[in-house]
């Protein structure tokens, strides 16, 4: 408890954590782009940004709500730092034994495949759906603008999401059974340019979210700068 209530180990605390999650990222020279890299981006922007901002510039870790104060801030940047610490160990020992054994899952020659033809239909099926969602996303549009973003249902802002899963269902299908070997960096292609439906409707977070899935894609076939 007396850890807790001092403000000077909290801060070396955030530091150490915040130090270490770097050096994660950066010792993968030249490989930064990477699932791994990932999950600490999103960490560090969605969850552990918070407490950098407090030390920083001694901004309100949270705002809002009933009993915040240091002692329970603290605690749970206690828990935040141990448990990402934990998942980026097992995500690395992960990452290491797929490349000492590699899985055949999808390049097997013993593995079941489509003919030619049914991975032209899959592929063309999905590519249906996902111009269903981009229209319907269209229409949401236009409610919007003809009320408010805040008074429109959230309901209706919904009704559409399944053509893109439906699309998304066949790719996966494609990528599981097809013998095309491009077919992973061109199905994450097509769900890039699919998600501008969710940007239509405002849901930035699933169209970043497909954006950063094809730049790891795209960083396995052209080497992709720091800068």
């Amino acid at each position: 408890m007396i850890i807790i209530d001092s403000k000077v180990m909290h801060i070396v605390y955030v530091i150490i954590v915040s130090t270490i999650l770097i050096v994660t990222v950066l010792q993968e020279k030249p490989n930064y782009i990477r699932p791994n890299s990932y999950l600490i981006l999103s960490f560090f922007v969605f969850v552990w940004m918070r407490y950098i901002l407090n030390v920083l510039y001694d901004m309100d870790i949270i705002s809002i709500g009933g009993g915040i104060n240091f002692v329970n801030t603290s605690i749970v940047s206690i828990y935040l730092g141990i448990s990402i610490n934990m998942m980026c160990i097992t995500s690395i020992i992960v990452e290491g034994m797929l490349k000492r054994y590699k899985m055949v899952v999808f390049e097997s020659d013993d593995r079941i495949v489509v003919p030619s033809i049914a991975e032209k239909a899959m592929v063309i099926i999905a590519i249906a759906f996902f111009l269903l969602f981009i229209i319907d996303s269209i229409q949401k549009v236009y409610i919007v603008k003809s009320a408010d973003y805040l008074t429109v249902s959230e309901n209706v802002l919904l009704q559409g999401y399944r053509y893109f899963s439906f699309g998304k269902y066949f790719l996966i299908l494609w990528m599981l059974f097809g013998k095309d070997s491009n077919r992973f960096f061109k199905a994450c292609t097509i769900l890039m340019i699919a998600s501008v439906g969710y940007l239509l409707r405002g849901s930035r977070g699933y169209a970043i979210m497909y954006i950063f899935m094809w730049l790891l894609f795209f960083s396995f076939r052209h080497r992709i700068r720091l800068v």
